[in-house]
Order: structure tokens, then C-alpha cells, then sequence
């Protein structure tokens, strides 16, 4: 039988992927609810992603 472990730069890759995902919807949301009236653009969503804050 053969073990599987799981080596910390694989879960630091896996926390850091998160939390990036989590930032980067976050922006969306928020730009989103303020410019609810119009579709969003992809330019316009990679924008707000890379918007420092």
C-alpha cells in the first residue's frame, strides 16, 4: 500500500489560491453593486480585479 501525503507547499498554494479567489470576487461584488444598472465589460472586470485598493 501506498501513502499520499500532502507537502506544505501544497497546501500554502491552496490557501493563497483561496484567498486570492476570495479578493478578487469580493472587488467584483462590490464594483458590481454600484454599477448595477449596465453589463459589465470582461475589460471593465479585469480592471476591478487589479484595482489597488
Amino acid at each position: 500500500m501506498s501513502k499520499q501525503y500532502v507537502s506544505v507547499k501544497q497546501v500554502l498554494c491552496a490557501l493563497i489560491g483561496c484567498y486570492l479567489i476570495r479578493v478578487a470576487a469580493g472587488r467584483l461584488f462590490k464594483t458590481d453593486m454600484v454599477m448595477y444598472s449596465k453589463e459589465p465589460s470582461i475589460k471593465d472586470v479585469v480592471r476591478w480585479v487589479y484595482k489597488p485598493e
